[in-house]
């Protein structure tokens, strides 16, 4: 692995697509998320997750047929200024006032999964 994407931090982005049907409930449940997750169906945004459950429906970003599912995932500084404290003071990038110590370990970041889309019964609680 490269030793510069071993540590990530900012924002990533996850794309899919999924068919449905009209007068169906769809539910997406991300998994395991270690950051802010913001789920948008065919461009429009409907959720934030911020904690677990990382879930949310997607009934009324729906069409009729094949949809697109983009999931934005936003983690902290940390692993950034961790990475930062490895450089010379004159080349780092970032400044904090209390900043992790190079040899920190790195905290997980991003969308691990598992991804799952499901119908949403009417009668049920959601969960969130």
């Amino acid at each position: 692995m490269v030793k510069e994407f071993t540590c990530t931090e900012g924002t990533t982005e996850w794309r899919g697509e999924f068919m449905a049907h009209m007068g169906e409930r769809v539910a997406l449940d991300l998994g395991e998320v270690q950051g802010v997750a913001e789920v948008l169906v065919n461009g429009k945004p409907l959720a934030v997750c911020w904690c677990a459950p990382y879930r949310c429906e997607l009934t009324d970003g729906l069409v009729e047929g094949c949809n697109e599912i983009t999931v934005k995932v936003a983690c902290s500084w940390y692993n950034r200024l961790r990475r930062d404290q490895l450089r010379p003071a004159a080349e780092r990038i970032c400044w904090a006032l209390c900043p992790p110590h190079a040899d920190a370990p790195a905290r997980r970041a991003g969308l691990y999964g598992p991804v799952t889309i499901f119908p949403q019964s009417p009668d049920l609680s959601t969960g969130y």
